[in-house]
């Protein structure tokens, strides 16, 4: 029994070592653009942000995330250069359009934040674009910030456009500018 127990010491001490090294897979992760990032936290706002000022589409921002990561990350924006993030700030946008086809896009924004920072979303989300007349979408707005801590409101600028035939018309195209608090 003697000898079983020598065997049996250095094989369990070197698989308890293994056991307590592995991370936890209940680990929070984000993915976004075929990478991921470790989460220290998610917390999710209600808002009731919208606007209906342009051709009777109503844009609504119903919910902001702020994705906190565990460690910062380098990133590097198509639009914005290289920087290192903390996190991501994303908004659920839910697009009804009313009697005409329209081009609208918050994937392709400017985005402000209470902190300071701007940036312009640059991720592979491409939900929005050409939407036909009296269709509801949905989707999400990822963008990436230095700094996620703090950040209580986000400025969203995108634009939008609808194909027409008169030369005159002044309403062709609009820029949305949403001012939200959460």
């Amino acid at each position: 029994m003697k000898k079983i127990g020598k065997f049996l010491l250095p094989i369990l001490a070197f698989v308890s070592i293994f056991i307590f090294a592995v991370p936890s897979a209940s680990a929070k992760k984000f993915t976004l653009d075929y990478d991921t990032y470790n989460v220290k936290s998610i917390k999710t706002y209600k808002t009731n942000a919208s606007d209906s000022s342009w051709s009777g589409v109503n844009v609504k921002v119903n919910k902001i995330q702020v994705v906190k990561l565990a460690k910062k990350y380098k990133y590097d924006s198509a639009n914005d250069g290289k920087f290192k993030i903390s996190g991501f700030i994303r908004l659920h946008y839910v697009i009804q359009t009313g009697s005409k086809d329209v081009n609208i896009y918050p994937t392709q924004g400017t985005y402000s934040f209470s902190n300071g920072e701007q940036h312009q979303s640059d991720s592979l989300e491409n939900w929005d674009g050409s939407i036909s007349s009296h269709v509801k979408k949905s989707g999400w707005v990822s963008i990436p910030v230095q700094k996620a801590s703090g950040v209580n409101s986000v400025r969203a600028k995108f634009d939008a456009n609808y194909d027409t035939d008169n030369a005159d018309d002044d309403n062709q195209y609009h820029t949305y500018d949403m001012n939200i608090n959460f």
